[in-house]
């Protein structure tokens, strides 16, 4: 998964999913609340893109993956096919 901004794409691991958006964790400490982000997704081999923007920092998140801490942030997605990959792909 990755988070992409104006300047880059930082890699995300995905912590929670819900209709509205995802919590992520990155090492990237340079998310603002209100950044607008496009959320880069790995389906099968297809790469899907869904822009949203960071409403919340939730702090440290320990990432068993990668046995370390990251930095907690929650996405709002603003594209409403989200809720319908969610509702394919996860049990919610």
């Amino acid at each position: 998964m990755g988070i992409k901004t104006d300047a880059d794409t930082k890699i995300a691991y995905l912590i929670d999913v819900s209709r509205d958006g995802v919590k992520v964790g990155t090492l990237a400490s340079s998310f603002r609340v209100e950044m607008p982000v496009e959320v880069a997704i790995d389906n099968k081999g297809e790469r899907l893109l869904f822009k949203g923007h960071v409403i919340r920092n939730d702090g440290t998140h320990y990432i068993d993956r990668i046995h370390s801490t990251a930095n907690a942030i929650f996405i709002k997605i603003d594209d409403e096919r989200f809720s319908n990959f969610v509702n394919d792909h996860y049990y919610i």
